[in-house]
């Protein structure tokens, strides 16, 4: 009764479904996309990494990054287009 938010309680729950959304998400881009489109959104826009860093990890140049980033980002917005980054 003393706690101001109980979602201290849920930590494990919440964890848990964050983990499940996650790979969900992971499952479907890879699913509806090309392996190397599919990656880059994950590590991007799921992950979190700078498009310069992962360009870096894969061995290309980021302005050749940005723009194959560009086209998986409009394949991905046709693939679903209910969905924002």
């Amino acid at each position: 009764s003393e706690v101001l938010d109980d979602r201290i309680f849920l930590r494990d729950e919440l964890n848990r479904k964050a983990k499940d959304d996650y790979d969900d998400w992971c499952g479907r881009i890879r699913a509806a996309m090309k392996p190397d489109y599919a990656e880059m959104i994950i590590a991007i826009h799921l992950d979190g990494m700078e498009p310069c860093e992962y360009a870096e990890s894969i061995g290309e140049k980021p302005n050749t990054l940005n723009h194959r980033l560009q086209r998986a980002e409009r394949k991905f917005r046709e693939i679903f287009p209910r969905t924002s980054f």
